[in-house]
């Protein structure tokens, strides 16, 4: 299923101008605007920035109908526009503390301004820019510069991810090749970042994710011996009692009253010792690392998107890296991972962290997930809404199920 997009236009100084008719696009993805921006091109011959979502269709996390406010960027508009509903209106013209940067009138083009700016040194000015998506966590777009149009993105983060572009500095010393290459950052979230060839590995077979595997682990090594480093640049601390603070102060932040959190939250610190006793070194934690976050050409696999990395146990990049497998298909996964750890660290019990990590990632996924929502303007509540429910629904039905390893006295 696509989505039925609408444009709320507004002109670079901000007056409402109207809404252009919905248009069927393929792609079902909220966040994508590159496709929008060329089909509204295409039909009405009008350049438009995409700014924010401001409706989406209720009940639906993608896909439906769906309208954004949009910045006109050129006097040609081949289409009569239509009145802008009286709620739409109120959401246009709505101050938010909380909005993006990127999601400001104008917010877009200094963005650019600042792209241009870095590439001042390189002779790189000019450039054509195709805004590829924009959202409450980020916006993204493909630059090529001319005269050598090779492929650059400009990528801006929110503030509790700004650290994304330190990771990047540091992985591209300390593990070339195994993370995009930074150009230039700025400290309001904004990066230049070389392009990445290859595939993107949605839907990765497992030969593939062995090699995502393999990659991460090799960073998690050398991570291991520079976690001192990774804090001072301000990555997130979530080792052993950090973890559980962090996860129990971010849902109580979010909804204290929560049906069931009091009972989850009781088991949280056990769990988190359990952990400890898994023995596994601390290390930079991808956070994210499922396949569609990692490219692979000829010159092996490249990681994507550290905006949630932090310093805490590996054991969380495994489950996302085994998610939507069966445990057949897991299997040797697992197996593989469980023996290059109990190699890296001979007193592991890599098997132990494997027990806690569903409910402590579920609670993870809760917590980062109310961050997000804390963090971010009412209207772009859709992106996350049901995700702090359905994280906490999955640990709550782990402690049902009793999955966890309560009993300590058993463990060796």
């Amino acid at each position: 299923m696509g989505r039925i997009a609408s444009s709320v236009l507004v002109s670079p100084a901000g007056e409402l101008l109207g809404m252009l008719p919905g248009l069927a696009l393929g792609c079902p993805y909220w966040p994508e605007s590159a496709d929008l921006v060329a089909e509204v091109h295409a039909r009405f011959q009008a350049r438009i920035v995409v700014l924010r979502l401001l409706e989406t269709e209720p009940g639906l996390t993608s896909g439906g109908r769906v309208s954004y406010l949009a910045e006109l960027g050129s006097s040609e508009l081949n289409a009569e526009l239509l009145p802008v509903p009286e709620s739409l209106r109120d959401r246009v013209h709505q101050r938010d503390s909380k909005r993006m940067p990127w999601a400001e009138l104008g917010g877009p083009a200094r963005s650019l301004a600042w792209a241009r700016s870095a590439l001042e040194p390189t002779g790189q000015t000019s450039f054509k820019a195709v805004q590829q998506r924009t959202w409450n966590l980020s916006t993204l777009w493909r630059l090529q510069p001319a005269p050598t149009n090779a492929t650059l993105w400009l990528k801006q983060v929110p503030h509790f991810m700004s650290h994304e572009s330190r990771v990047l500095r540091w992985l591209n010393r300390a593990a070339p090749g195994a993370a995009p290459t930074l150009v230039a950052a700025d400290d309001s979230g904004r990066s230049l970042l070389a392009h990445v060839p290859g595939d993107d590995l949605y839907g990765a077979p497992v030969a593939t994710r062995h090699r995502i595997l393999d990659q991460l682990h090799a960073i998690q090594c050398v991570a291991a011996e520079a976690t001192a480093d990774l804090l001072a640049l301000g990555v997130p601390d979530r080792r052993g009692a950090k973890f559980a603070a962090d996860a129990a102060h971010k849902l109580l932040a979010w909804s204290a009253d929560y049906p069931g959190l009091d009972e989850i939250l009781k088991h949280l610190d056990e769990q988190v010792a359990l952990l400890e006793e898994a023995r596994l070194p601390a290390t930079l934690v991808h956070s994210d690392n499922h396949p569609g976050n990692a490219r692979e050409s000829a010159n092996g696999v490249t990681l994507l998107d550290w905006g949630e990395a932090f310093v805490g146990s590996p054991v969380t990049d495994l489950l996302g890296l085994i998610g939507g497998l069966s445990s057949v298909e897991a299997a040797p996964l697992v197996e593989h991972w469980c023996s290059v750890w109990k190699t890296v660290a001979p007193r592991s019990k890599p098997e132990l962290a494997l027990e806690v990590a569903p409910f402590l990632a579920a609670l993870h996924g809760a917590a980062t997930y109310a961050h997000f929502l804390q963090q971010i303007e009412e209207s772009e509540w859709p992106y996350h809404r049901n995700d702090v429910p359905r994280c906490l629904g999955d640990a709550r039905e782990l402690l049902r199920r009793r999955l966890l390893p309560f009993d300590r006295r058993v463990r060796g």
